[in-house]
């Protein structure tokens, strides 16, 4: 057994040595019979990765060398012809222009409604569409109510009776009911109630809206006009969240 055994390792060994033997023509990394590439056109001097570096460099000369060159001549009536524009370089502030949209309303400040103080009903229209111009004191409607009549008819008695007091409670009461002093004056001129009381308009401007037609019925507090200024307009503009930055008190706005 014991020769057996020496004969195995003997074997083994001789097998080991044999797989460590270099193979003819199969050259190992680092020795000196391994095929170069110096010899091959275009290849001397590289190997490897020498190689392709030197292959990327001559693409990259080729290429500047037919951009240096390139480029099409222009004189400056050839280049107005598509758009092309010349100017002198010049430090100049960057603006930004930001669209929206909006609507122009009257100015609030310049805005007046006209009301009746009174019940009664509208026996004239003078006022009689929207978008009429009207001066301060001219004659919107011509209104008849019994509370008037009688109002007058008791200014005339307080007058009648030369109490002062009652004749100035009389006067403030009609003043209150935005009766115009001039008519005030006509009533004592002439000595007689009036069957209706114009109402005229407390400012110029335009009829902005009309709410009361010839012979209709109204209560007192009822809005009849609204009476508005258009020299000066307001616009309402709705800006994005994403231009609110752009916009500041003072920002020029041009309307269009």
């Amino acid at each position: 057994m014991t020769r057996i055994w020496i004969t195995v390792l003997a074997l083994g060994l001789g097998v080991t040595a044999c797989g460590r033997k270099e193979q003819p023509g199969r050259p190992t990394a680092g020795s000196e019979g391994a095929p170069r590439m110096d010899g091959r056109k275009g290849m001397e001097g590289m190997n490897g990765m020498g190689a392709i570096e030197g292959m990327e460099r001559g693409a990259g000369d080729s290429t500047e060398g037919e951009g240096a060159g390139a480029g099409v001549p222009l004189d400056r009536t050839a280049a107005g012809r598509i758009g092309i524009t010349f100017a002198r370089a010049a430090l100049r502030p960057v603006g930004r222009e930001t669209r929206v949209v909006g609507t122009l309303a009257y100015a609030e400040p310049r805005r007046q409604y006209v009301n009746a103080r009174v019940m009664g009903w509208v026996e004239r229209l003078d006022a009689d569409y929207m978008g009429k111009p009207v001066r301060k004191g001219d004659p919107l409607l011509a209104l008849y109510s019994p509370e008037l009549v009688s109002a007058q008819e008791e200014y005339l008695s307080a007058r009648r009776l030369g109490d002062k007091s009652l004749t100035a409670a009389a006067q403030r009461r009609l003043t209150l009911w935005n009766i115009p002093q001039d008519q005030i004056d006509n009533l004592e001129r002439t000595g007689e109630a009036r069957r209706t009381i114009v109402l005229r308009s407390p400012m110029s401007g335009e009829i902005a809206e009309k709410m009361v037609t010839q012979g209709q019925a109204v209560q007192a507090g009822d809005n009849l006009f609204l009476i508005a200024d258009r020299s000066v307009l307001w616009a309402d503009l709705a800006i994005f969240e994403s231009d609110a930055r752009s916009v500041k008190i003072g920002t020029p706005v041009q309307v269009t």
